[in-house]
């Protein structure tokens, strides 16, 4: 076995037939696999996500101090048992987010009332995709809010909430 061939056996196995192009409205738009294993493949690539991320937690959140939350990458169940990485980005803390499937946002973060509603990775690249910068050096990746959506782009955002 070569040296690459084994550097994919250590790959997480994505539940994918195949992928025509990488631009993320039509990643998740590839051909899915109908085998009952491909849930179960993806909780576990999820937990071992999640296991990675919460590694890196500690060290980069003193490496940032208190200027930067470190937000971590939660496994969430649905209603039908598949599961969902999910991180928070909450109005007014500049943070850095794990690469996740879905980002919660929490609008009002520091009130009673907060407002919580989700959104496709996918989807906040695409409308929100100006507020984030690839972490350098950072492994599993991570991104850096630049800020806050402003009224309209929230909108967008809740018109696209999963």
């Amino acid at each position: 076995m070569s040296i690459l061939q084994k550097f994919r056996s250590w790959l997480p196995v994505a539940p994918v037939r195949s992928v025509t192009s990488l631009h993320p409205q039509e990643l998740f738009q590839a051909e899915v696999c109908e085998s009952p294993l491909v849930s179960e493949v993806g909780t576990r690539n999820r937990k071992l996500a999640c296991v990675q991320y919460d590694a890196q937690q500690k060290p980069l959140q003193e490496e940032f101090g208190e200027d930067v939350f470190v937000s971590a990458y939660m496994l969430l169940e649905r209603s039908d048992g598949s599961t969902v990485g999910v991180a928070a980005w909450s109005e007014g803390v500049p943070s850095s987010l794990p690469k996740v499937e879905e980002v919660a946002f929490v609008v009002r973060a520091e009130q009673e009332n907060s407002d919580v509603f989700r959104v496709s990775w996918a989807d906040v690249l695409i409308h929100a995709g100006a507020l984030l910068k690839k972490e350098t050096d950072v492994y599993p990746e991570r991104y850096r809010t630049l800020g806050w959506p402003d009224e309209d782009l929230l909108a967008k955002l809740r018109r696209s909430a999963v």
